[in-house]
């Protein structure tokens, strides 16, 4: 063997072992960094802040339209209602099971009615109050809560099983919010919602506005919020999420513009795509693993490396799962245009996925859409909104072709009774077409499938199972 050789053979020897030490050196200081950098977010303010109400009306008694949702000014609102819930359920000292239609009757007088993203168990939600127990926490499946506000000094808890809990407070908390939301009522500058039994002959006790002029939403042009041309926010992001490793990453840059930054032999990869998505995957699992809640810092906390406001992220799902041994949790964010719910063309688009296993985010997609300057688009915003009524009425040819109802076989009130008692609930939202228009949209969610209408002028946007 000549010379020459055994020198290239010693040299790659030696690159090939100081790569190995390296890493094990890098191990080191990222185990080190993930101690000193955890809990950055505390886990009872990120619980605070992604963990809110997926929708909150007012009922003011009496029947008639005299209910609102509030949409503007809602996260203010929940900051006086989750208080007035931690001092009810703190201070309890009585509880009960109740009938859920019963519960249900409470709407019926002066109260509040909390409706909660996803089925959440009492002892999560006392943690998300930030009580470290109640009597609450033996019970699963809160869907909604009703707090009254006159008459009835209890908390009732609706859950997904068909019972209710009753919480006993020592006295009822007078709720400054509702009183100004009231005299608004009042004055005619809010919009009346209408349970649809008073509305249609159906036994349903959805609510939907007559009268929807009131509610002035507009037309916004779309914009990725990761731009990729941005050189520097791109490269930032990666060295938030790589840190001290950011060094020994390998970057790829494609003609078409798609970034991604390779640790190692692609145990951790960060990919930036033209269109604003964003995915991330992790596969060294670190730790035995945390609880729920400090998982959800963990997921907050990423996020905002990535430039997501914490404050904007709505906890949807939570599903523990294992991944390689591991225990894992899975949690499923929205975020709001406007206040209003996003719905799109690509269900992507509308959420945060981020999957904590061990003790440290193991994947991560995104592909968040904003307001692009506050370009409006005046297509039919002079008009107004129009009523969930109005859009049924002009839509029913459609609804019957739907659910394929036969008008031979059915006069048409039996026709039109059998498509409104498949509503199960009719939203305000904002649609992301594929043209990046920002659309107001009124959303009915019948039996599992989503029905999409423009709020301006009626057209269909979007419909049917896993479309939406």
């Amino acid at each position: 063997m000549s010379r020459e050789k055994l020198k290239t053979i010693l040299l790659t020897f030696l690159f090939m072992t100081s790569i190995v030490l390296t890493g094990l050196n890098l191990n080191i200081i990222d185990y080190k960094s993930s101690e000193n950098t955890f809990g950055r977010i505390d886990a009872n303010k990120a619980l605070d802040m992604v963990l809110q109400p997926e929708r909150i009306f007012v009922h003011f008694g009496g029947g008639g339209g005299n209910n609102i949702e509030v949409i503007e000014g809602r996260i203010e609102y929940w900051k006086e209602l989750r208080q007035m819930l931690k001092n009810g359920i703190a201070n309890t000292m009585q509880v009960s099971e109740k009938d859920f239609n019963e519960s249900q009757e409470l709407k019926q007088l002066k109260s509040v009615e909390i409706k909660l993203p996803f089925d959440i168990s009492g002892s999560f939600f006392t943690s998300a109050l930030g009580l470290e127990k109640s009597k609450l926490d033996k019970y699963d499946g809160i869907e909604s809560i009703i707090i009254p506000l006159v008459d009835d000094s209890g908390i009732y808890f609706l859950l997904s099983d068909g019972n209710a809990v009753r919480m006993e407070r020592t006295k009822i908390e007078k709720s400054q919010i509702v009183q100004q939301l009231e005299s608004e009522l009042e004055q005619g500058n809010l919009v009346r919602y209408y349970m649809m039994s008073t509305l249609f002959p159906v036994d349903s006790d959805v609510l939907m506005p007559v009268d929807a002029s009131g509610y002035k939403y507009l037309y916004f042009r779309g914009r990725n919020s990761v731009q990729i041309e941005n050189e520097g926010r791109v490269v930032q992001m990666a060295k938030n999420i790589f840190g001290e490793k950011y060094d020994f990453v390998n970057r790829i840059v494609e003609t078409g513009g798609a970034n991604t930054f390779i640790y190692g032999f692609g145990e951790r990869v960060l990919r930036m795509q033209p269109d604003g998505a964003i995915e991330y995957l992790d596969e060294t699992i670190k730790g035995s693993g945390i609880n729920q809640n400090d998982a959800i810092a963990k997921a907050v906390d990423f996020a905002s490396k990535l430039g997501v406001k914490p404050s904007e992220m709505n906890l949807n799902k939570v599903e523990k799962s294992q991944i390689y041994g591991k225990d894992a949790y899975e949690f499923v964010f929205s975020y709001n245009i406007e206040g209003l719910k996003l719905k799109s063309y690509d269900s992507s688009i509308e959420d945060i996925a981020i999957t904590v296993a061990g003790d440290s985010v193991y994947s991560y997609q995104s592909n968040i859409k904003s307001i692009e300057d506050n370009m409006t688009v005046n297509l039919f915003s002079k008009n107004d909104i129009l009523s969930p009524q109005t859009i049924l009425n002009d839509n029913f040819d459609f609804l019957k072709r739907e659910f394929e109802i036969n008008m031979e076989k059915g006069k048409n009130d039996e026709v039109s009774t059998n498509i409104l008692g498949r509503i199960k609930s009719v939203e305000l939202v904002y649609f992301l077409a594929d043209t990046n228009v920002f659309t107001p949209a009124w959303c009915f969610y019948m039996e599992g499938q989503n029905y999409i209408f423009d709020a301006y002028t009626g057209e269909i946007l979007n419909y049917g199972l896993g479309k939406i």
